[in-house]
């Protein structure tokens, strides 16, 4: 729970771009240029500069979308999981 702990305090923007840009959309990128140099032939270089933009800006999305679930973990500094829907609390555990 303190290595979540950590990556949150670290801040939004940092954590979106660690691990979303750095941690996913630059690995992605280097592998879809290397899979396409293989199967389809063209130059690697030729397309890396496209796959790091793009992969870079779903990057961003994964980042964005990886902090969000994380907020949401129990334990961290927003608080409990949020209660499923329907549930009340006078409701015994199932």
């Amino acid at each position: 729970m303190d290595r979540l702990r950590q990556r949150r305090d670290g801040g939004r923007i940092r954590y979106v771009l660690l691990r979303g840009v750095i941690g996913w959309g630059m690995p992605t990128a280097l592998l879809h240029s290397f899979l396409m140099s293989l199967w389809v032939k063209v130059p690697f270089l030729d397309s890396l500069p496209a796959a790091l933009v793009g992969f870079g800006v779903g990057g961003i999305a994964f980042g964005e979308f990886m902090w969000r679930i994380d907020r949401r973990k129990p334990g961290g500094p927003w608080g409990a999981r949020p209660r499923s829907v329907g549930v009340r609390e006078s409701d015994p555990p199932a």
